[in-house]
């Protein structure tokens, strides 16, 4: 939080951005740019994420988003057709490019990476639930892993389901769980690993009645309008909360918006 004369300026914080089908008159020039480096149209959309982060000054960007999810089963060794049908490992080739070409536009920066169960992988190979999961759970750990030794800040886990198993095996400082949904049981156990969380305005109410119960360190409030922060620092000191959001049309504008409305009059 930074107090400017009679305004309240919140830090900003992006979970990534589900990018439009690219501008073809955008690509040639993109690959003119790469000459010598390999990439793809996923490399394309990643650089395409960030950018309008960076220029709206958001205080902490995060490159991927859904689209990352085509990336990040591919990189898992061992599955065909979304069946796990052999000893589970992992690719690194593309997983690292990305992390690199990230930290040739901005250093410590953060990506978006679907949890486990958004890859929707069926065991067909070990035939045990618990060592199919923790395999899986590996591999993620080693992806992660060399995303950071090449220059990423931390991840973003988007989930639809909060689940406690996930949470057990990669909930860390640098691995940030984003359900697209919570509910009072689901926010509970969340809480149980993370003591920052991002909602939406309308669950100020659930967090302050479970800050009985639970250590929150932060709140990370999405899209929030200036009735809501005001709703917050009810609860929190101003240093505690966050402006947060993940855009889905219009990027430029929504990262621009999101960053004017983080500042209120005191």
């Amino acid at each position: 939080m930074i107090t400017m004369g009679k305004r309240l300026s919140f830090p900003t914080r992006s979970f990534g951005s589900d990018t439009v089908p690219p501008d073809s008159t955008l690509l040639p020039a993109w690959i003119a740019e790469r000459r010598g480096r390999e990439g793809d149209l996923i490399s394309f959309l990643i650089e395409q994420g960030i950018h309008p982060q960076i220029d709206a000054e958001v205080t902490h960007p995060c490159a991927g988003g859904t689209f990352y999810t085509d990336r990040w089963r591919e990189a898992v060794e061992g599955v065909e057709d979304g069946k796990i049908t052999d000893e589970l490992g992992s690719r690194m080739g593309d997983i690292v490019r990305d992390a690199e070409d990230l930290t040739r536009i901005r250093k410590g920066l953060s990506l978006t990476a679907p949890a486990p169960h958004l890859l929707g992988l069926h065991d067909r190979y070990y035939r045990d639930s618990e060592e199919a999961g923790e395999a899986l759970f590996s591999v993620y750990r080693t992806l992660m892993r060399s995303q950071r030794d090449a220059g990423l800040n931390s991840h973003v886990l988007l989930c639809e389901t909060v689940r406690r198993a996930e949470l057990e095996a990669l909930a860390r400082q640098k691995v940030f769980f984003f359900p697209s949904s919570l509910s009072r049981k689901s926010l509970s156990l969340l809480l149980e690993y993370q003591q920052i969380v991002a909602l939406p305005p309308s669950l100020l109410p659930l967090i302050s009645d479970l800050m009985g119960e639970y250590d929150v360190h932060r709140i990370v409030l999405l899209d929030p309008e200036e009735q809501d922060l005001r709703q917050a620092l009810q609860i929190r000191d101003p240093d505690q909360i966050l402006c947060g959001g993940f855009c889905r049309e219009s990027c430029g504008e929504y990262w621009k918006n999101l960053v004017k409305k983080a500042e209120i009059l005191k």
